[in-house]
């Protein structure tokens, strides 16, 4: 459970983004039969808690970064049903897309356990289906340590990651993560490059000072790879510091 109003504040961000996220990715994988999808609310005009995506500051809640990814033209989803994992290609574009598709099985802390790898063809306007992986026996008596990551390459250097626990979060053994964390200041934007020594989920960048709308934020590590994310210093307004100072915490800081 949540330690302090702050981390409740940031699960229930969480919470409604990935609530929209599920139902959104469900009726894009039933193009057909559902031919659209709209949220409410985008954004507040005045200072108060609500369902919104945008605050009254303008500042991104945890679904609008999401919504991002998910209401993206191309964009990759996971069906899991049980411990069946399954890779979607919604291509909302007049044009056919060749798609590559990697699933891996992970532990927490970075082992592969299963790696598959997979071409889709997507027609325009329509949605491709991967090959359905059944991990019932390679996660067998520890759910709680796994999870499936698949990545999707569309080509162009395009590529999104899509994660999948097999329990809960709330039940992962999730280890206190150690942030390896580095800043470059380029002349129009900051180059922030992270990693993690675990799997850790739901990362959350903020400013000690200003209101920063970064280009991706409330996302997974899942490697040892460093993680490149950009924030251009137009998106940050209400600040006096001329260096910036970072926070970051994930789902594991929220709670004792």
């Amino acid at each position: 459970y949540p330690k302090d109003l702050d981390s409740l504040t940031y699960v229930s961000q969480i919470l409604q983004g990935v609530a929209i996220k599920s139902g959104v990715e469900h009726w894009r994988r039933n193009r057909g039969r559902c031919m659209g999808t709209l949220y409410w609310q985008i954004n507040d005009n005045w200072p108060v808690a609500s369902w919104s995506s945008i605050d009254y500051y303008g500042r991104y809640k945890a679904l609008h970064y999401m919504a991002k990814k998910f209401y993206a033209p191309v964009a990759g989803s996971i069906k899991k049903q049980g411990a069946d994992i399954q890779a979607y290609v919604q291509n909302e574009t007049l044009e056919d897309r060749v798609v590559k598709v990697t699933y891996t099985l992970k532990t927490i802390h970075f082992d592969i356990l299963e790696s598959f790898e997979e071409e889709l063809t997507i027609p325009a306007l329509s949605v491709g289906i991967g090959e359905k992986k059944d991990y019932k026996e390679r996660i067998l008596g520890r759910e709680k340590e796994v999870f499936a990551e698949i990545r999707f390459d569309y080509g162009a250097g395009e590529t999104s990651i899509e994660v999948e626990t097999f329990v809960p979060y709330k039940y992962m053994k999730l280890p206190k993560p150690m942030f390896m964390t580095e800043i470059k200041e380029l002349d129009q934007e900051y180059h922030i490059h992270m990693s993690a020594n675990s799997f850790t989920p739901f990362v959350e960048l903020d400013l000690i000072e200003g209101n920063p709308v970064f280009e991706e934020n409330y996302f997974h590590i899942t490697d040892r790879e460093k993680k490149l994310i950009v924030l251009k210093k137009e998106k940050i307004s209400n600040i006096n510091d001329k260096v910036i100072k970072l926070k970051v915490r994930s789902l594991r800081d929220s709670y004792l």
